[in-house]
């Protein structure tokens, strides 16, 4: 990027972070001063999807560490019943099977962008979770991997999900709305995705992605599902 007044900067369509120079108005010293892009500071919302290492919290005891293999069951978290809240961090691959089973006092997941998959029953039995992200990094979600989820009534599946199990979002009872930005071919053809979810489940869809607007569908086992197409 060739250097410029401020006055003539309008839009920026590339940079490199490690030579490009930033304007930054100094108004304590009526200046204008230069940062580099590589260190410009994170947002909040950066920051926390992008912290490498795991911390979870066993009501208010915190614990952090730096966890750099699949999460798989009792390794760490399985049949914990005094876990309250975790952030799985970025330097986790993916969440494997039965990860965090019967973990029935979790309430908070978030997952780290770069964790690749949601492994089968991950966080089946997961009663008491109310958030839960899948982050763009996320291609597959393994069978029956948020089944019977009872607190959770919402829920985003981003665009990177090429795959989803069957069973894997079955019997959460309370989950009324699902932002699917995934092809509909993805999901038809599975038999109990969405059964005992809410009546009627409400799926939000992107144009293009060969969902058909209306209620009253039947889709995944739920036999009273409307898509609105967004």
């Amino acid at each position: 990027m060739a250097d410029k007044k401020t006055s003539e900067l309008t839009e920026l369509t590339s940079a490199d972070a490690a030579t490009d120079l930033l304007p930054v108005v100094d108004t304590s010293a009526d200046e204008t001063k230069k940062i580099r892009f590589s260190n410009l500071p994170l947002s909040d919302l950066a920051e926390r999807f992008a912290y490498p290492y795991t911390t979870d919290f066993h009501g208010a005891v915190e614990q952090t560490r730096n966890i750099t293999a699949p999460l798989i069951y009792n390794q760490y978290y399985g049949d914990d019943t005094t876990l309250t809240s975790i952030y799985i961090g970025s330097n986790v691959p993916s969440i494997g099977l039965s990860a965090f089973i019967r973990c029935d006092a979790l309430t908070d997941v978030t997952i780290a962008n770069g964790i690749t998959s949601i492994g089968q029953n991950a966080f089946r039995l997961c009663s008491a979770i109310q958030s839960i992200n899948i982050p763009d990094s996320v291609t597959s979600i393994g069978l029956g991997a948020l089944q019977n989820c009872n607190a959770l009534n919402s829920l985003t599946i981003p665009s990177s999900v090429t795959s989803i199990g069957d069973n894997a979002f079955r019997n959460c009872v309370n989950l009324a709305t699902i932002n699917c930005n995934v092809d509909f071919s993805i999901i038809n053809g599975l038999d109990n995705v969405f059964t005992n979810t809410q009546s009627p489940l409400t799926i939000n869809a992107p144009s293009g992605l060969g969902w058909t607007a209306g209620s009253g569908q039947t889709i995944g086992g739920n036999i009273n599902v409307t898509v609105n197409i967004i």
